[in-house]
């Protein structure tokens, strides 16, 4: 049983009963826009056509890019989509295991990533019923 000091600091985590609040790690955009880049140059897509894909400007890709920045949820998931569809074309060999790899470091929570799904599903299917298309949310494997 924790007394004292540890069991205030212990308490003051919980909410609820027994729930224990994890914060998100630290991002590191660094790390990201590494993978970035290598996946750029594995599939030679240039900045403009990659942009166009994720629904991003040139110029917050190339903050991604540097590094200055990591992309917001909704917009990463655009990106990953994406690039998931270069892969395929090219017949490349890209796992979730590596997509997962590599965002890691942006320090999203999968509640976080759940809701922006829930939008882009959103967004597109209120697309679809217009007749305009984006892009798959459910790219095929």
């Amino acid at each position: 049983m924790l007394v004292g000091p540890n069991r205030d600091k212990m308490r003051s985590r919980m909410t609820g009963k027994d729930k224990m609040v994890i914060p998100n790690p630290p991002t590191r955009p660094d790390l990201f826009a590494e993978a970035l880049r290598e996946w750029m140059q594995r599939l030679g897509l240039k900045q403009r056509e990659i942009a166009a894909e994720a629904h991003v400007t040139e110029s917050t890709l190339s903050h991604w890019l540097r590094g200055d920045r990591p992309p917001d949820v909704e917009s990463g998931l655009w990106l990953l989509m994406a690039l998931h569809r270069r892969f395929r074309e090219f017949q490349e060999d890209w796992t979730v295991a590596d997509a997962l790899d590599t965002i890691a470091p942006l320090g999203w929570s999968w509640e976080d990533v759940r809701r922006a799904l829930e939008t882009l599903q959103e967004k597109e299917a209120g697309r679809s019923a217009t007749g305009g298309r984006r892009g798959s949310l459910n790219p095929r494997p």
